[in-house]
């Protein structure tokens, strides 16, 4: 049974209709589509639908035999990670694909692909994503209505496995949706570091039109929060950018005011970072 087969049996022995149960959440077509399995549903917008049918997601991962509680699942994926264990969460990604062939639940397949991003994240050699896993993370960013945290991860986690345009198409697709006024502040960030590693993936790539487009994404989004490392990073890659394509007097200056605020912040390992990076990329001096 998929989760919109799931949905729509728990709606209807609630006695909800489709407009009702949609209301203020999703639009009712979207939600018919999910239902009949032609659509795909984000996380949040599932602990929504079922917040107001008064079901919690325990109960309703139960009623699709899920072995593992979501929450649960999201804490073991977590302690395994920050305790660089690999062999917890290789055992974590092949329960994922075991239920996902059981269930043929799409978030089992999705949490497998996130787990295995992360296993990458420790140890390159141990994991790969596959041609099929990076094309179902694109299909899926791109069917979503809404972004929250559960895509933000999967991106993310992911990220580092993917080639060069696809990483682009994803982080614009994203920032296309993303509402920051409506995110907690951790998700924020980790939105606002997915800009930035991909701001520096374009000057790596040498493709300026695509340094430049997502400048102007981060400016803007940097303009509703107050991340001090964020934003004292953007300097130096708006920066990078003046020394690259532009004017090199300015890019001096932004470089040299962003490595001196890393150093008044008493971070003197990450301003030596900064200046090897511009000697390696760009050959500069200070």
């Amino acid at each position: 049974m998929t989760f919109g087969e799931a949905y729509k049996l728990l709606r209807l022995s609630k006695g909800f209709t489709l407009k009702e149960a949609a209301k203020d959440i999703i639009s009712v077509s979207f939600l018919s589509k999910f239902e009949r399995n032609e659509s795909e549903i984000t996380v949040a917008n599932l602990l929504a639908l079922l917040e107001r049918l008064n079901t919690s997601i325990e109960e309703f991962l139960a009623m699709n035999e899920y072995s593992m509680p979501f929450k649960e699942l999201v804490s073991k994926i977590k302690n395994a990670f920050e305790n660089n264990n690999i062999q917890m969460l290789t055992k974590l990604y092949n329960k994922e694909i075991e239920n996902y062939n059981i269930n043929n639940i799409p978030f089992h397949y999705y949490n497998a692909v996130m787990i295995k991003g992360l296993i990458m994240g420790i140890d390159s050699t141990k994991a790969t994503l596959s041609k099929e896993e990076k094309n179902a993370i694109n299909d899926y960013l791109f069917a979503v209505e809404y972004i929250g945290t559960y895509e933000i991860a999967l991106f993310g986690n992911s990220y580092r496995s993917l080639e060069y345009p696809m990483i682009m198409s994803m982080t614009k697709e994203i920032a296309r949706k993303v509402n920051l006024e409506q995110k907690s502040e951790y998700l924020q960030k980790e939105y606002i570091r997915i800009l930035l590693n991909t701001a520096i993936a374009a000057f790596e790539h040498q493709q300026k039109n695509d340094f430049s487009e997502i400048l102007m994404i981060l400016k803007h989004s940097l303009n509703e929060v107050s991340f001090y490392f964020e934003k004292v990073k953007f300097l130096y890659l708006k920066g990078v950018y003046e020394l690259k394509y532009g004017d090199k007097h300015k890019g001096r200056k932004l470089v040299n005011d962003s490595l001196n605020i890393m150093e008044l912040l008493g971070d003197e390992k990450m301003k030596i970072n900064h200046e090897i990076y511009l000697h390696e990329k760009l050959n500069f001096h200070l």
